[in-house]
């Protein structure tokens, strides 16, 4: 018998609030987890600001708007 298969039988002996308990910390954990797991949008912060040392910021979007019409 598997670990998971030995928990499953310990678990099914518990009273119905003791699952809903234990389900609700797991549920908890595996969230926590999960959201360590994903990144910040602010960690890009900086990321290709070379490209625009030498450009000056009005120059560009002027020059993008008349390459609309």
């Amino acid at each position: 018998m598997n670990r998971a298969s030995k928990l499953y039988k310990q678990i099914t002996q518990l009273s119905g609030p003791e699952k809903k308990a234990l389900l609700m910390r797991l549920v908890n954990d595996v969230q926590s987890s999960e959201s360590s797991d994903k990144h910040s949008i602010f960690e890009i912060k900086g990321v290709g600001s070379n490209i625009w040392n030498d450009m000056d910021a009005q120059d560009y979007v002027s020059k993008e708007r008349n390459s609309w019409t």
